[in-house]
């Protein structure tokens, strides 16, 4: 029943009214991308060289493996960074030109060992590339290319999500969606979710700022950093998450599973049409705060859609809407509407939400 993690809650969303991040765990600061803040790199081979030249004399041979190796065959002298994406505690990532590679344009995570050890925090990192790697096959998730370690720091290689920032950002610069939108964003996130169930993951912090999103504004999930595996009838303890996201059985330590990321992703929704929270927990700090009720409100929501999302939103994680082919038979979904052509990228959100 119980797991070894330790409680880690998180208030790291952009709030809707005001903004508190306690949650930044290499997690790109996509608004100030988007926002053309992009901080340009300076002292880059001074940086790699320092990073490189403790290369083959580790200090601490075992902690990260075997997720992390130590490798001869590619080293951060293989890469030319060219801006920094974002840090936080244990990381930096860089938008970077793979120069064996034919130049491909990835990100690069650079994380370090020491600061990772001082908070106790490998087993955490080790599990989020682990999970990573998982999950990597799914068009919602970025590729996963490349790990090592050096003595002093690890590196991670991935698929640079180059485009607009995340959903939040998104939602900022338009507002309200269309349902039209909506209708798309939600078949997105149910398949990627889907996805992640049948692979025994669960995410644990979906929410806007992690839905990062394409050049054609597709979906992309980031930051498995609360993520885990779950076996076949086992269930997770650990209150972790962002709050305004958290499900109430996660708020009031109840043992839990995938239904938590349906929950989320009901929120998810329900911002994106109301443009506000589904519970006055906008500005609570503590997950004993959180409360909760079995009403749900709507003002600009069409039928279908609350409909969905008050399902998502069931207090009892029994009752919840909390698989795809549920979710497929919805209202919000006419005869119509072809999930397969939404998983092939057949449907364009852009032109959905540009006709509306």
């Amino acid at each position: 029943m119980g797991n070894s993690e330790s409680n880690d809650v998180s208030t790291g969303h952009r709030r809707i009214r005001k903004a508190i991040s306690l949650h930044n765990l290499a997690k790109p600061k996509s608004k100030d991308v988007l926002k053309g803040k992009v901080e340009p790199i300076r002292q880059t081979d001074s940086y790699l060289d320092g990073i490189n030249g403790s290369l083959f004399a580790p200090r601490v041979p075992t902690a990260f493996t075997p997720e992390f190796q130590f490798r001869s065959d590619i080293s951060s002298c293989d890469f030319q960074l060219k801006s920094k994406l974002g840090e936080g505690t244990f990381s930096t990532v860089y938008k970077a030109l793979w120069l064996n590679n034919k130049n491909a344009i990835v990100a690069i995570k650079i994380q370090n060992k020491d600061i990772i050890l001082e908070k106790n925090a490998e087993k955490q990192i080790k599990r989020e590339s682990a999970i990573h790697k998982l999950l990597s096959e799914s068009i919602y998730i970025p590729k996963f290319f490349e790990c090592w370690q050096t003595a002093t720091h690890l590196f991670s290689v991935m698929q640079c999500v180059d485009g607009i920032g995340d959903l939040y950002t998104l939602w900022q610069h338009t507002g309200c969606f269309s349902e039209d939108a909506i209708r798309i964003y939600a078949a997105e996130i149910g398949l990627a979710l889907d996805y992640l169930q049948n692979r025994h993951v669960v995410y644990r912090d979906l929410k806007l700022e992690n839905v990062a999103l394409d050049s054609r504004r597709h979906i992309k999930l980031i930051d498995f950093g609360f993520s885990r595996c779950l076996e076949p009838g086992e269930r997770a303890m650990t209150i972790c998450g962002t709050l305004q996201y958290m499900a109430p059985e996660v708020a009031t330590s109840t043992d839990y599973g995938f239904e938590v990321d349906w929950w989320c992703y009901g929120v998810v929704l329900y911002v994106l049409s109301e443009s506000e929270y589904p519970f006055p927990n906008g500005d609570v700090n503590v997950h004993t705060d959180l409360t909760y009720s079995s009403e749900v409100s709507f003002t600009r929501a069409t039928s279908e859609l609350a409909s969905l999302i008050a399902k998502l939103l069931h207090l009892d994680p029994n009752l919840r809407l909390s698989c795809l082919s549920e979710l497929m038979r919805q209202p919000l979904f006419p005869p119509t509407f072809s999930f397969e052509s939404v998983q092939k990228y057949d449907i364009d959100p852009v032109k959905s939400e540009d006709s509306s």
